[in-house]
């Protein structure tokens, strides 16, 4: 998606979120999908396997690397 898209996309969701209307967002940025959610599914292939609460989501690193992987080093791996 073109990157001056996805500022009016998030609007939208926010106002659709604030009229009551449920949504399946997927979504991989971390920062836009917790936003507009109250609580966040993750799911592994295929299945959801926790429900959280999105600001915790957001704001726990130990969260973020155990389900998203976020932070995660691999090994061998180099910084570039």
């Amino acid at each position: 998606m073109h990157v001056f898209a996805v500022p009016r996309l998030v609007a939208i969701i926010h106002d659709l979120v604030k009229e009551g209307i449920g949504l399946l967002l997927v979504e991989q940025s971390l920062p836009v999908a917790v936003e507009p959610a109250p609580r966040i599914a993750i799911r592994v292939t295929g299945w959801i396997v926790n429900e959280v609460d999105a600001a915790m989501l957001g704001a726990d690193a130990t969260l973020q690397h155990r389900y998203l992987g976020v932070g995660a080093r691999v090994e061998g791996a180099r910084d570039r």
